[in-house]
């Protein structure tokens, strides 16, 4: 009887095991900072979907807002409105993950709201 209850244990190790293993290869890496491209904006253009970045080495770059591009705040806060939020505005500095094919940003990360009292 006391066998029975040993193997029982262990099948169900086994199989919790195998269950945490598949989830935590089916998950996405976190994104590198290295991934991460950062510029001033340029233009955005929220009818297009579509803005614009100043790198460091002075050159522009385009990207293009699908809807699975996230927006964060400062404090990994999701914003809702997108590229219409308003920090999305020439001067600002964010981070962008680019997709693979470098055309679309998957995630965009907003600096902190400038005070109104300044």
């Amino acid at each position: 009887m006391i066998w029975l209850r040993v193997l029982g244990g262990a099948v169900l190790c086994l199989a919790v095991g195998f269950l945490t293993l598949d989830a935590r290869g089916g998950k996405k890496e976190a994104a590198a900072d290295d991934d991460f491209i950062n510029g001033k904006i340029q233009s955005v253009d929220a009818r297009a979907s579509v803005f614009t970045l100043k790198l460091k080495n002075g050159k522009d770059r385009k990207f293009k807002v699908t809807d699975g591009t996230k927006f964060f705040g400062p404090q990994g806060g999701i914003s809702k409105k997108g590229i219409k939020d308003d920090r999305m505005v020439k001067g600002n500095t964010v981070k962008v993950l680019p997709s693979k094919d470098g055309k679309s940003a998957q995630a965009v990360h907003l600096p902190l709201r400038k005070s109104k009292k300044s």
